[in-house]
């Protein structure tokens, strides 16, 4: 995909050699951003580079919705692209009013010349601030319901953009800005996108870069295998929250046999749930009696008290902390001490590819231990 003209390599190139390193710049241009906000750096660039100054009294108002002048003057000053070529782009519309993330990511690929590609979909993720591109992604219907075969309006045929219609902050902007200065905005979905029939409420973008990283934790076979037998997974909260009402609790994610769906509103709650899937998978019921009855206390106190609910829930939780743990040996060794028994039947389920079902006329556990 081609994504920047030659010119704002150039331009990069020169912003690199006229503004002051980061090194010598001031702990912080605004008094209203500090140097942990997560915009810090693209307005700090934005200041350095004398295309802000904020309100010239020390703030930058980084909650405030971009109007759509100070929308072309920024992109005008930082892209290179002539002020009447964007404001062509947007004859009619009132200067001074807000834009919306939508109009101003438009004007933004004019600026930065971003040419989408026929037949992928591109999501923009708030919480990292890229946009993934992506060929076929799932849609959900007005109940949350996973609608299999459709996607964002036709992605396969015309490039499509799922970004909100509400107004951009002056801080989201200044991210925006600087990711496609520094040639980062669009991002190519991760390999684990592959493996998953994934499905968005409207507008839920934000959190996709931290959904990829947790479903990365789950072991591929888990992962083809799901996707092999017809499993989707929505991403969003309008059937959660319906479900939540329903039942007067907080329910962040569902594992449903009755539609073959996993369903989360957060990213990390997705470990947990394909732990029901793989619970059922593998029907490692009949052995986990035992096993929660002597290790559920251990789950509640390493773990968390829900944990401690029922063997379903129990397993799903240690599935989880086993995956999303699998790399920190000191977190490992202190759930190999503490939960023996959950332990070593996790160990055991990665040696024989997590996907072969216990034999109820072999005693377990076959490992010796």
């Amino acid at each position: 995909m081609r994504f920047f003209k030659k010119a704002v390599a150039a331009f990069c190139l020169c912003t690199l050699l006229l503004t002051p390193s980061y090194a010598t710049a001031p702990a912080a241009s605004f008094q209203d951003v500090p140097a942990d906000s997560p915009s810090y750096e693209a307005i700090q660039w934005l200041y350095q580079s004398g295309y802000t100054s904020g309100d010239g009294q020390g703030h930058f108002m980084p909650d405030s919705a971009l109007t759509l002048r100070d929308s072309l003057y920024l992109l005008s000053a930082a892209s290179g692209i002539s002020l009447s070529e964007l404001e062509a782009e947007v004859p009619q519309l009132e200067k001074s009013s807000p834009i919306s993330t939508n109009g101003f990511y438009a004007l933004l690929f004019q600026a930065y010349d971003v040419v989408p590609n026929i037949g992928e979909t591109y999501i923009l993720d708030s919480v990292s601030g890229y946009i993934f591109t992506l060929t076929e992604l799932g849609t959900t219907a007005e109940d949350g319901q996973a609608v299999r075969g459709e996607y964002y309006m036709d992605s396969t045929a015309n490039p499509t953009y799922t970004f909100p219609e509400t107004p951009i902050t002056r801080a989201d902007a200044a991210t925006a800005i600087y990711m496609a200065a520094s040639g980062q905005l669009v991002q190519q979905a991760p390999e684990v996108y592959q493996y998953m029939n994934l499905h968005l409420d409207a507008g839920y973008g934000a959190g996709l870069a931290d959904l990829f990283r947790y479903v990365d934790m789950i072991p591929d076979p888990i992962l083809k295998q799901f996707d092999a037998d017809g499993w989707v997974i929505v991403y969003g909260d309008v059937f959660l929250n319906e479900m939540s009402q329903a039942r007067l609790a907080d329910i962040r994610g569902l594992h449903t046999m009755a539609t073959n769906t996993i369903y989360t509103k957060l990213p990390d709650v997705v470990c947990h749930e394909m732990g029901h899937w793989i619970y059922y998978v593998d029907d490692v019921n009949w052995i986990l009696e035992d096993c929660y009855l002597k290790e559920k206390q251990a789950a509640i106190e390493l773990i968390r008290p829900y944990a401690g609910s029922n063997k379903t829930e129990f397993f799903a939780d240690v599935f989880s902390y086993f995956v999303r743990n699998h790399g920190d040996k000191t977190a490992m060794d202190i759930f190999a001490s503490s939960m023996p028994s959950a332990y070593h039947l996790l160990l055991e389920m990665e040696q024989t590819g997590w996907l072969t079902p216990f034999d109820w006329d072999i005693p377990w556990p076959t490992t010796g231990w």
